[in-house]
């Protein structure tokens, strides 16, 4: 596997995985009014981020919290926290190309699908193992 995860990706992202977390029981409670403004920081920190919330149960959130902080600890990172924080950073740019019209339409107007094709090139694993591995129970 190609690259290297920062001790600041993996702090990010534990961060970001605990946020989702608050802002699952936020929902839960029916506090929309925190779970909006939780919402709209973590969509523009971590682009992408909220179809993690829609789509996978809040244990795995807690999962992916626990292994991030693991491998804070010293432990092993494992590749999905690379393609996660390469995820992101790469869904960012690609949306602020696409604002300032740097971006050619994106395959189906989803630059999703740009974003796991560039992460597949990157890292030499195909797009769909890298989606699986970020968003194991999205719809096909």
């Amino acid at each position: 596997m190609e690259g290297l995860i920062s001790l600041e990706d993996l702090r990010s992202l534990a961060r970001k995985y605990r946020a989702l977390i608050t802002i699952h029981h936020a929902l839960a409670s029916w506090d929309d009014a925190r779970a909006r403004t939780l919402d709209a920081a973590i969509a523009e920190e971590f682009p992408g981020a909220l179809r993690e919330l829609q789509t996978l149960d809040v244990n795995v959130l807690d999962d992916r919290a626990r292994a991030l902080e693991e491998a804070i600890a010293g432990g092993a990172p494992e590749p999905w926290m690379l393609w996660m924080a390469d995820y992101h950073r790469t869904l960012r740019r690609l949306l602020a190309d696409k604002r300032a019209g740097r971006l050619a339409r994106a395959p189906g107007g989803r630059v999703n699908q740009l974003v796991m094709a560039e992460l597949a090139a990157r890292y030499g694993v195909p797009a769909a193992a890298i989606a699986d591995a970020l968003f194991p129970s999205r719809r096909r």
